[in-house]
C-alpha cells in the first residue's frame, strides 16, 4: 500500500484508476490500495436468489421418505449422469420461487418434461431500453424469461453464464426492459410456473441502446 502526502496541487484525489482505488485520510495523507472486486456481491437479484435457495433447501428437509423416493427415481431418470435429488430439488424450487414469487413448493417432481414453447421472440431498441415482443402469446403454463447480455462491441462473442435476467413477461403484450446505454445481446429462456422447469437459452438479436 502506497501513500502520499496532499500538496496543492493534489487537494482532492479520490476514487479509481484501473486496478487502483485512492483513499483520502486525516491529516492529508492519501492512501493508493488495490482495488478488490468482492468474491461475495450482494446485489438486489442475488439476496433474492439465495433467499429462494434457503427456501428451496428448507422445504427439501421437510419431504416425506415416499417425496425423497420419488425425487431419487426422478433424478436417476432425468440423466445418465449421477445426480442428486437435493441438488435437483433445489433448483427446480428455488426457480419456483423465483418465477411465481410465493407459493406452496411442489413436493413431488415434474411428471413430464419440458420442452419450451413455440413462440418466436424478438427485441428492438426502444428509447432507454429493449422492447421484447412475440409472435404469439406463451402457451399454457408457459412463461418467458427475458435476458440481456452486455457487450462493449456489437460483434463481441457471448457467453451463456453471462446473460442477467430482467424478469418474466406473460406475453400477449410487449415488454420493455430499461437499461444504460450500451450493446446489448438479447436472449429468452421458456419457463413452466408450475414447476420451475426451464429451457435452454435461446439467443435472439444485438440492441444497441443509446
Amino acid at each position: 500500500m502506497a501513500t502520499v502526502k496532499a500538496s496543492p496541487l493534489v487537494t482532492d484525489l479520490r476514487g479509481k484508476l484501473g486496478q487502483a482505488v485512492f483513499v483520502q485520510q486525516p491529516g492529508g495523507v492519501i492512501q493508493l490500495r488495490e482495488r478488490v472486486v468482492p468474491h461475495n456481491p450482494r446485489s438486489s437479484a442475488q439476496l433474492v436468489w439465495r433467499d429462494a435457495i434457503r427456501r428451496a433447501g428448507r422445504a427439501y428437509q421437510e419431504l416425506t421418505m415416499e417425496e425423497h423416493a420419488a425425487w431419487k427415481e426422478y433424478a436417476k431418470a432425468l440423466s445418465p449422469n449421477p445426480v442428486r435429488p437435493v441438488n435437483l430439488f433445489v433448483q427446480l424450487s428455488a426457480r419456483f420461487l423465483l418465477i411465481n414469487g410465493e407459493g406452496d413448493i411442489p413436493r413431488m417432481p415434474p411428471s413430464a418434461p419440458f420442452k419450451g414453447d413455440d413462440i418466436v421472440v424478438h427485441a428492438s431498441e426502444e428509447p432507454g431500453g429493449i422492447l421484447f415482443s412475440s409472435s404469439s402469446a406463451n402457451a399454457n403454463d408457459t412463461t418467458t424469461e427475458l435476458l440481456v447480455h452486455r457487450l462493449s462491441a456489437p460483434h463481441n462473442r457471448t457467453y451463456l453464464e453471462k446473460y442477467r435476467s430482467k424478469g418474466f413477461a406473460q406475453f400477449g403484450q410487449p415488454a420493455l426492459v430499461g437499461l444504460s446505454p450500451s450493446w446489448y445481446a438479447c436472449g429468452v429462456r421458456f419457463a413452466r410456473p408450475s414447476t420451475g422447469q426451464m429451457s435452454p437459452i435461446i439467443e435472439i438479436e444485438r440492441v444497441q441502446v443509446r
